[in-house]
């Protein structure tokens, strides 16, 4: 029996976002200061833009794009 849980990011671009399943450790427990690519990408305007996202991987920056992207915009992701 599979237990999916769901968790509320702590830090990184996806901070407040929730995730199912998988861990990413240091997002969930610890509260970190932004990398200089995450700040540089907090300051973008991404809304009602369409982003593609390469490498997709866990879905953090898929995540992230999607939320400030919002209705009018859309993420294509890849992996």
């Amino acid at each position: 029996m599979k237990i999916e849980r769901t968790y509320v990011l702590r830090s990184g671009l996806a901070e407040g976002l929730k995730k199912r399943g998988g861990l990413g450790l240091r997002q969930l427990l610890l509260k970190d200061p932004p990398s200089a690519e995450d700040a540089f990408l907090q300051r973008l305007d991404f809304t009602g833009q369409t982003i593609l996202d390469i490498g997709g991987f866990q879905g953090i920056f898929t995540i992230f794009f999607a939320s400030r992207a919002g209705p009018q915009g859309r993420v294509v992701a890849f992996e």
